[in-house]
């Protein structure tokens, strides 16, 4: 028997659809990923590569925003689960400011 997940957020959880730049704060180099929901201070997103980071880990994400420019989010990762293969969902806490 499949086990129901438990809802941790205290925010709405929102979908989303959209490339994204992500990079450890240690890391040299942005990776690609693709945002898949977000909350009031959490998102959650796609990740293809076989370098995990860990839990508690700072990073920086840029999304692109409604007018075309982008904005810099920092946090950190809250969760890593293995999707398939090489792609893992990586959860995440980010500072909302200047969020619109």
């Amino acid at each position: 028997m499949k086990s129901q997940a438990v809802e941790r957020r205290k925010s709405k959880r929102k979908r989303a659809s959209s490339l994204i730049w992500w990079k450890p704060s240690a890391a040299k180099y942005m990776q690609q990923g693709w945002l898949i929901e977000r909350s009031g201070v959490s998102v959650g997103f796609l990740y293809r590569g076989n370098t995990i980071p860990r839990q508690a880990t700072p990073f920086t994400m840029l999304t692109n925003t409604h007018d075309g420019s982008y904005l810099v989010e920092e946090g950190f990762i809250s969760r890593i689960e293995h999707v398939h293969e090489d792609v893992r969902f990586i959860g995440a806490t980010v500072n909302t400011a200047g969020r619109t």
